[in-house]
């Protein structure tokens, strides 16, 4: 299991993929929920997509987003950016995606946090960067997304962008388990696993209450700012 992007994509409500609003009915001013986005539209027809990724007019998607990408709207800019990430239904493009995803990020949409973070980890559409990484996985999880939490555990687990703790990624883990839908718990089940398997029973009974009372806010995660630079430092004189 590796960083992951998954579950990051924007709806109008700041929330992640699982946890939309109703559809609204389609119709001038009324607004197009795309996977659980809502794009303010010009026209008065709108296609409702369904299903996420499953894009019944692929060409109308990538116009409406880009018309509500050109009035200002960040959360059409996050998706427009993300999906070029997996090839939604523009061409595969990781230096467009870093672009439009930092546009995103910048203006505090959280998923675009994750996503442009995801980018640093990996090394798409940006030289490799695990502290940038970091960073912005930080100010993603410091606004509640459970992806994020995942991959802080992740870093604590094998050593990545973080000095490897096992102690540390089982209190992430159960903070991202606590914010969870049923969905991305079955995303993460692979790694919580892993973590389970690396510590006592009385350890993640420990990690789990302690996680509990982690509240979301800004600085909620300094400490991880504090081990992601303290790791940077340690690779720096290796």
């Amino acid at each position: 299991v590796a960083f992951v992007l998954a579950g990051c994509v924007a709806t109008e409500d700041g929330g992640e993929d699982g946890q939309r609003a109703p559809l609204p009915p389609p119709g001038k001013g009324a607004g197009l929920r795309a996977a659980g986005l809502r794009v303010d539209v010009e026209s008065s027809r709108a296609d409702v997509w369904k299903v996420p990724r499953q894009w019944e007019d692929k060409d109308a998607a990538a116009g409406w987003l880009a018309k509500a990408v050109a009035r200002g709207d960040t959360i059409a800019l996050t998706n427009l950016g993300q999906s070029y990430i997996p090839s939604v239904f523009v061409a595969e493009d990781d230096g467009k995606a870093f672009a439009l995803l930092s546009r995103a990020a910048a203006a505090g949409q959280a998923p675009a946090e994750l996503s442009l973070g995801y980018l640093y980890f990996t090394g798409r559409g940006v030289a490799p960067d695990l502290y940038q990484g970091m960073v912005w996985t930080v100010k993603a999880g410091e606004q509640g997304l459970p992806a994020a939490l995942f991959n802080i555990s992740h870093g604590y687990f094998k050593g990545e962008a973080l000095t490897q703790d096992n102690d540390k990624a089982a209190y992430y883990m159960f903070a991202a388990m606590e914010r969870s839908t049923p969905v991305q718990k079955g995303r993460f089940a692979a790694e919580i696993n892993n973590v389970s398997r690396a510590l006592s029973a009385q350890d993640l009974s420990r990690a789990a209450v302690k996680a509990r009372r982690w509240s979301p806010g800004p600085g909620s995660l300094s400490d991880v700012l504090d081990d992601a630079n303290q790791a940077r430092a340690r690779a720096a004189k290796n």
